[in-house]
Parts: structure tokens; C-alpha cells; sequence
């Protein structure tokens, strides 16, 4: 994945240098959407998807903090703490306006264990999730 992943932006740009050639050659614009083959949207929607997998590849994804690979496994979750929080509620009044109230709830302190099966680092974070 990482390999395919590492040239994801190179059929963007084949394909950005090909209409400039086709335009050149024809007479017209390059932005001119006028002259534009069906196939060419098909292959610019597959390029910014591939641009996108690969934006989310290297920089969204969770990994190991150690080796960084790509396929830790959830070892365990345990809660550490209960506190009482604010939430933001929208909420409609008589006069079908938009009201937005503040109430209380209870929300969980989260520590979720992770182990990476690669390199077997095990590492912790906190989150909070609200008690339902």
C-alpha cells in the first residue's frame, strides 16, 4: 500500500500535462470546459481520490508511535475517571426558533491501550466519551 500510495500524485500531474499537450494542439484554452472529454473527468476524479487516499495515508492514520506501522491492535479500555461536564444542545422553543441550551452530563475518562503488531510497543491515550 505504501508503495502505491508514494506515486498517487503522479497520474495528476500526467494527466494535467496531457490536456495542456491536447489544448496546445487544438488551439483552445486549457481551463476551457467547454472542450473536455468525458473520459478526462473519470481520470481527474481517480487522481484527486488517489490524492486523497494518500493525504490520509501519511498524515490522518493511526499508527505506532515507535516503528510506524499502520496495524496496531486495541489491546484493552479501561475507564479511569467520571466527571460532570457541560453539553451543547440545540433545541427548538414554541416560536419554532433555534434555541441552543447548556445542560449537565455525565461524561467517562477513556484510556485505551493499543499494541502494535509489528514491533509489540503497547501505548496508551486518554479520550473522554459521554456516559449514555
Amino acid at each position: 500500500m505504501n508503495k502505491l500510495l508514494d506515486f498517487a500524485f503522479v497520474p495528476l500531474l500526467l494527466a494535467v500535462i496531457f490536456r495542456g499537450v491536447l489544448t496546445y494542439f487544438a488551439g483552445v484554452d486549457f481551463l476551457e470546459y467547454t472542450y473536455r472529454y468525458d473520459w478526462e473527468i473519470w481520470v481527474y476524479g481517480a487522481c484527486i481520490f488517489l490524492a486523497a487516499l494518500c493525504i490520509w495515508h501519511y498524515f490522518f492514520r493511526f499508527r505506532c508511535p515507535e516503528c510506524n506501522a499502520v496495524d496496531p491492535w486495541f489491546a484493552r479500555e479501561r475507564e479511569i475517571d467520571r466527571f460532570v461536564g457541560p453539553k451543547k444542545v440545540k433545541g427548538v422553543d414554541g416560536k419554532s426558533r433555534t434555541v441552543t441550551h447548556y445542560v449537565s452530563t455525565t461524561y467517562l475518562k477513556i484510556q485505551s491501550e493499543y499494541r502494535c503488531s509489528n514491533c509489540n510497543h503497547t501505548w496508551s491515550s486518554v479520550g473522554k466519551r459521554e456516559l449514555t
